[in-house]
Formats: structure tokens, C-alpha cells, sequence
């Protein structure tokens, strides 16, 4: 039987697949393609894998765009999005927009990933004044590590800005001396993992769009084995309760 490593497959590399085209503030559908789908923006790469498990077209595709906790956030309340993936303490997490449905993911933590058998604690990163990966401003694992710098009273470290974690665990790989990221990533890429601290990950959908074939589409990839199955392989998830539906206090 022919086969490959599945981290080897060209899918993690290739060009991203296209579905319409923008000229003169007029969108059109490229052949063979249609503009329905369902857009989440976030971070984790666990989308990408609910999206691949999806239909390829029609208006249960899941369409998975990269991005931190606040620019998912932000562009849900702008519009541009039909769910945002969010992630962080679950004491800390903002405020979720009313009338919204929250799905639960999983939890997992965020920390410092380097090379080699022995982790890099963010006090060791200061005194050595390293150059580390860091995330933008608005995500989550970034304010974590900044917080860390500061309770240590260290300087804050200077280093490249990575769009997600799994291109911070790329560049660490590849000869960076740390970088701030996710514990799968890390697991993933086969390097040492120092957490800060644990995350819980949630798809918040915006109101009016519960009823979204792609979000139904959503909910249940995530509460089904397909899914919880493959990533368990990845390592660095806890995913008790995956695609449940959240209800909060004030009868969210």
C-alpha cells in the first residue's frame, strides 16, 4: 500500500483554495465554485481540520480563516465573519456578544516552546535577554507571556511576529530560540513546552446565524468521533465536552 506521514502531506503547505473574486467592489464565483460557506476566524488549527472533515462547497462548508482571539472578535462584531474562536483563562474570557451561541472546543495550554529535551522558563528567556517568536498584541498566548515577562520583572524580549502558532513553532524549528505558542503545536513540532497557562477554546457564533446550515454543519463535526479522534492524535488537547453548547448565567 502506498502511503506518507500525514504531517508531510501537501495539504498543510498548499495554495489556499480560492472561491470568488473581488473587482470593482463586485464579488463573483470562481468556476466551479459558489460563494456559500460559513466563515469562523481563529487560531486554533483544529478548525482547519473541522473544515476539511466538512463539504468542500455549498452552504455547509466551513470556511477557516487565521486569526488571533481579538481580530476574531473583531471581525465578528464587524460583519466579516459568521463565528469567531476565541480562547483563554476561563475567568478571563471577554464578554461574549449577546444573543450569540458559544460552543465549547477543548482546553489546552499556551506557554514557551525551544528545541531540545529541556524547557525554557520565561525567567531563564529574560536573564539571557533571548530572541523569541512572538504572537501579535491581541492574542491570547502573547498577553500570557507578557504577563510572565512582567511578573518576573524581566525586560521584554525582542523577536520576529509569527501569524499563528503553528508558524511560531515552524520558525522555532528552524533555529529560533523560542517562541510563544500552543502546547499541540509544540507536541506537534517535537519541541520542549514550558506552560503559562491553560486555555479554555470555544466557537462563539453571532446572533442571526444559529441557524446557518454551516453552523449546524459546525456543531456537529465537533461533537463527532471523526473529529475528537484525529486530534487526539495531535496531543495537548482536553476535549471532555467538544461542541457543546455553552449556556451562560443570563440565559445565553
Amino acid at each position: 500500500m502506498v502511503h506518507a506521514s500525514a504531517d508531510r502531506a501537501l495539504t498543510f503547505e498548499g495554495w489556499p483554495r480560492a472561491n470568488g473574486v473581488l473587482r470593482d467592489g463586485r464579488l463573483s464565483a470562481l468556476p466551479g465554485d459558489s460563494l456559500d460557506g460559513f466563515v469562523v476566524v481563529g487560531c486554533d488549527p483544529a478548525l482547519g481540520l473541522a473544515a476539511a472533515l466538512l463539504p468542500s462547497d455549498g452552504p455547509h462548508r466551513v470556511i477557516a480563516i487565521s486569526g488571533s482571539t481579538t481580530t476574531a472578535l473583531d471581525a465578528l462584531a464587524g460583519g466579516r465573519a459568521h463565528a469567531a474562536l476565541v480562547h483563554g483563562p476561563v475567568e478571563t474570557l471577554p464578554e461574549a456578544p449577546d444573543g450569540g451561541l458559544r460552543l465549547h472546543v477543548a482546553r489546552w495550554r499556551v506557554g514557551v516552546a525551544n528545541r531540545g529535551r529541556r524547557s525554557r522558563s520565561v525567567a531563564e528567556l529574560c536573564h539571557r535577554r533571548a530572541r523569541v517568536v512572538q504572537r501579535d498584541a491581541g492574542a491570547s498566548s502573547q498577553k500570557a507571556f507578557l504577563a510572565a515577562v512582567d511578573a518576573e520583572g524581566g525586560r521584554r524580549p525582542s523577536g520576529p511576529i509569527a501569524s499563528g502558532h503553528l508558524e511560531v513553532a515552524r520558525l522555532v524549528v528552524h533555529g529560533a530560540a523560542a517562541g510563544v505558542t500552543m502546547e499541540p503545536a509544540a507536541i506537534h513540532s517535537g519541541l520542549a513546552f514550558s506552560a503559562l497557562e491553560e486555555h479554555v477554546v470555544e466557537v462563539w457564533i453571532g446572533p442571526g446565524w444559529h441557524e446557518h446550515p454551516g453552523a449546524t454543519a459546525l456543531g456537529e463535526v465537533l461533537r463527532s468521533a471523526a473529529f475528537t479522534s484525529r486530534l487526539a492524535l495531535v496531543g495537548g488537547y482536553e476535549l471532555a465536552g467538544c461542541g457543546s453548547n455553552i449556556t451562560r448565567k443570563d440565559g445565553m
